[in-house]
């Protein structure tokens, strides 16, 4: 299973893309095993992922040559 991680620093501090890799690894030999990808820049929200455009190794050229199962995006929240 591949699974592409898009967030910002929130989703960094914790390294949440390892963390559902290590769980995955340590799963029942019967279960899937998830291959990540991530693209976690400090201080960018969605828009500005997207405003990046479609150059190489923005999210938006990832998610249409990576052929992912599953594509987690995180929002930065403001309070």
């Amino acid at each position: 299973m591949r699974v592409l991680f898009v967030g910002n620093s929130q989703m960094a501090v914790y390294d949440l893309p390892r963390m559902v890799e290590v769980m995955s690894e340590f799963a029942p030999g019967d279960h899937p095993r998830i291959e990540i990808g991530r693209r976690v820049v400090g201080g960018i929200g969605l828009k500005g992922h997207w405003l990046a455009g479609e150059k190489k190794g923005t999210p938006r050229d990832m998610i249409a040559t990576g052929k992912w199962d599953y594509v987690v995006i995180q929002e930065i929240f403001n309070a």
